[in-house]
């Protein structure tokens, strides 16, 4: 019987993919590639730079879809998002 890796943990970059469908439309509707939406959904996070967008068109709160390490280093900005990237 061949053995499967265990699947990764329903990460807050995984749900948003399945929310949104697949993994497919999801990259295409972000303008990059399904491989980096792929590379997100391994390292269980998303660029900050995408969570924005991401949010947007999931639902997923932006704090699901960052790398939990940094979290709180960045939690003021996390709470400002909007203002501070505009």
């Amino acid at each position: 019987m061949k053995k499967h890796p265990p699947e990764a943990p329903c990460t807050g970059i995984r749900r948003a993919a399945q929310q949104y469908g697949s993994q497919r439309r999801l990259a295409a509707e972000l303008g990059v590639t399904q491989q980096a939406l792929q590379k997100w959904i391994r390292k269980g996070y998303a660029p900050l730079l995408r969570v924005r967008a991401i949010e947007a068109l999931t639902g997923v709160p932006r704090k699901e879809l960052i790398d939990p390490r940094a979290t709180e280093l960045l939690q003021p900005v996390i709470e400002n998002f909007d203002d501070v990237m505009q």
